[in-house]
């Protein structure tokens, strides 16, 4: 991986300046490297990068350093994604929030580089429904009620840059709590916020709300094994590689 540590120190030139490479986050090397060991190991059968993907926004060099980045991952497992604000947001571009945030790109290289099998408009999968740093409460009224519906068990979220842990939350209560991390034949999904793959990391308020079970400003990757009986994740610390959170879904095919 000394290629990449040279890539980051470079700077690249235009019009006689000199810009660095400012989105290029190095803790992001170490989360890629203990990827790459879990795939190494015969434990990845997959990969789901929730939105975020590249913070190129507008400087393709970046979205180069990515891509080489992601080479050793994605040529071995399948890699899914979900676009992010970063990726699409722009003010009179049709997207769904209209802050600057793609920085121009509007979506158009994620859509290149990460083609969907079926065309779609886009989805604001990417933000949570409950967040200690606040969240999008239009978004949760009429969504939360189709995850009730067709009884989804976990919502795993990003933007906002750590990981957090709901209850088995509907409603902004807990309608179950999990004994010893084993959360069993919940009726509404279990909410966790997995946004510290690499950029820079979120401080937590000071009070947390009822629903909040975990909270951690820590950089890493959630590793997820599933069953047709359970989920089982783990926040592995990318530096350490302790597992700083962990926790189980349960469920009789009966229920």
């Amino acid at each position: 991986m000394e290629h990449i540590h040279d890539y980051i120190s470079r700077h690249y030139y235009a019009n006689n300046e000199t810009y660095v490479l400012w989105h290029i986050q190095p803790v992001s090397i170490s989360v890629i490297k203990g990827i790459i060991e879990e795939i190494e190991n015969g434990n990845v059968d997959s990969i789901f990068h929730v939105g975020d993907i590249s913070y190129a926004t507008g400087f393709l060099v970046e979205w180069e350093f990515f891509l080489h980045l992601l080479s050793p991952l994605a040529s071995q497992v399948a890699y899914m994604t979900v676009v992010g604000n970063h990726e699409r947001d722009y003010a009179d571009s049709g997207s769904r929030y209209p802050g600057p945030d793609s920085g121009g790109e509007c979506g158009v290289p994620y859509k290149t580089y990460f083609p969907m099998p079926t065309p779609a408009k886009d989805k604001p999968w990417h933000r949570p429904m409950y967040c200690s740093l606040g969240a999008d409460d239009k978004f949760l009224k009429f969504v939360e009620p189709l995850l009730l519906d067709n009884k989804v068990d976990l919502v795993l979220v990003g933007h906002v840059h750590n990981y957090e842990r709901t209850c088995s939350v509907y409603n902004s209560e807990c309608l179950a709590m999990p004994t010893k991390d084993d959360n069993s034949n919940n009726t509404a999904p279990v909410q966790a916020i997995v946004g510290m793959a690499g950029f820079s990391l979120d401080n937590f308020p000071d009070d947390a709300a009822s629903w909040s079970l975990s909270r951690i400003s820590e950089f890493g990757y959630v590793r997820a094994h599933a069953t047709k009986d359970e989920l089982k994740l783990e926040f592995v610390n990318s530096d350490t590689k302790d597992i700083e959170d962990s926790f189980r879904i349960t469920k009789n095919q009966s229920s």
